[in-house]
């Protein structure tokens, strides 16, 4: 990278109805442009932190996992109640990255809180939240819609300094106070007044872009999206003042900054900082493996080796078909040899996807739910002749028009052949639901859970046992 810097601003299309950037879009500029470090932090919300460490890795870009929560005086508080404070009027923003695991998962339990306990048009964290997990979270001070850069803009230096000092009781050295550069005047003053402030309570400061868009001429669609999340027209939007009143805030090149920024090449250099401190790793079912209870074989009296798990697996599998088969008394010795074929390559499969002990598992609390009068219900089911496949081109076909050869994409998101067609003869009588123009073959032992089931017409009135009312 030609110069110092990362974005620590920026917004992706999880933050609902704002922000207009795909992550894979934002990982491959990223690259592009040289980064070594991008920060996400949509608007109240985590929502893609996973696609965007994955994203971000792929390409050799550190992800900093970061939010804008909308921060408040009280989170329990409606529109100004019980508060003179500031704080009490509006939704502010407040900037938090995670440096650490211990951070991240602080980052996950401020984003629960702000919608299981402060959600009042917005998902809303506030001091108290603040300081029971500010562990491992390093704090930037937002936008004009922060608190901070808010009331400096107005001139109140005074209320700011207590705001500031505060947030630097919190967070120490991991606060960092945030300025922008947008033509607006009301910016230019709130950046003076950072400046000073910083100064003044001995805290850094970083320079950032708010990004809302990838590129510069996507200005256009976000003013679209805007105008959807207020439900105006764009002439609505424009007239009402409502869409962003400067241009510039797409993902720009460090370049850019560097040539907006000058006289402030020292706030761009600290966000370098920021980036060597954040360093959060995330364990996926990729890279890590699936996380299963420990199983252990009934009688066992040390812990079970993972060979014992797939033999035990193995030996009620071929158990349970034996049972099954021996009330089949019409049985040819063909048919008898296709499921035993059928029973070793459904076997394989799961051991190759490494979830024998996850069907363990299951056995053991279905077999627990039977003991103990709880009622349960199938699996994943059957798929019917009209069920839809993906194919590698993106077309659907029906599974029974499928032909070995083509490909498909699998539940993973593999491209695959078809390399074999089961296909197998029942002889139980089969039942026909309909509900207006759709339709359902199945047979009876399955059961139907149907939302008007006295709209529903089956082919013989002695099935209609398979279709369930709603409680």
């Amino acid at each position: 990278m030609s110069k110092d810097f990362v974005h620590l601003h920026l917004h992706s299309h999880f933050s609902l109805l704002d922000g207009a950037i795909k992550i894979p879009d934002l990982a491959q500029k990223a690259k592009e442009y040289g980064y070594k470090a991008v920060a996400l932090t949509d608007h109240g919300n985590i929502f893609g932190a996973i696609e965007f460490y994955q994203e971000m890795k792929k390409v050799g870009v550190k992800p900093i996992i970061g939010i804008e929560a909308y921060f408040t005086n009280n989170r329990f508080e409606k529109k100004g109640e019980g508060s003179d404070s500031i704080l009490a009027d509006k939704n502010y923003h407040l900037i938090l990255h995670a440096k650490d695991k211990k951070g991240f998962q602080n980052l996950m339990k401020l984003s629960s809180l702000a919608y299981t306990e402060g959600f009042y048009y917005k998902p809303r964290i506030d001091w108290e939240l603040l300081e029971k997990y500010h562990e491992g979270l390093i704090c930037q001070t937002a936008c004009l819609k922060g608190f901070i850069p808010h009331l400096l803009a107005k001139g109140q230096f005074d209320e700011a300094y207590q705001y500031g000092k505060r947030l630097k009781d919190i967070f120490g050295e991991d606060l960092y106070f945030e300025i922008q550069i947008n033509g607006l005047e009301e910016q230019e003053e709130a950046n003076r007044g950072i400046i000073e402030l910083a100064k003044k309570l001995g805290v850094k400061v970083v320079a950032t872009n708010d990004s809302h868009y990838l590129n510069p001429e996507d200005r256009d669609a976000h003013d679209v999206i805007k105008a959807l999340q207020m439900k105006l027209t764009l002439k609505e939007l424009k007239e009402k003042g409502k869409a962003f009143k400067v241009g510039g805030l797409h993902f720009t090149r460090p370049e850019e900054m560097y040539e907006k920024f000058k006289g402030y090449e020292e706030a761009l250099k600290n966000t370098m900082e920021i980036a060597e401190k954040c360093n959060v790793e995330i364990e996926t079912a990729d890279t890590r493996g699936y996380l299963f209870p420990k199983y252990q074989i009934p009688g066992l009296d040390r812990e079970t080796t993972e060979e014992e798990k797939v033999e035990y697996f193995e030996k009620l599998a071929r158990e349970g078909l034996e049972k099954r088969l021996e009330s089949m008394k019409t049985l040819s010795p063909a048919k008898y040899k296709e499921y035993k074929e059928r029973l070793e390559y459904e076997i394989n499969v799961i051991k190759q996807m490494g979830f024998p002990e996850y069907f363990l598992i299951v056995q053991d609390f279905i077999n627990f739910a039977k003991k103990n009068g709880i009622p349960t219900g199938p699996g994943r089911g059957c798929i019917y002749p009209d069920g839809k496949v993906y194919l590698a081109d993106g077309r659907t076909k029906k599974i029974k028009d499928i032909k070995i050869g083509e490909f498909v994409i699998t539940h993973r998101g593999d491209i695959l052949p078809v390399i074999n067609k089961y296909v197998y003869e029942i002889d139980e009588e089969v039942v026909e639901i309909k509900v207006g123009s759709e339709s359902l073959t199945l047979t009876t032992d399955h059961k139907v859970l149907v939302q008007k089931s006295e709209n529903c017409t089956v082919n013989s009135e002695k099935f209609r046992s398979v279709i369930c009312k709603p409680s």
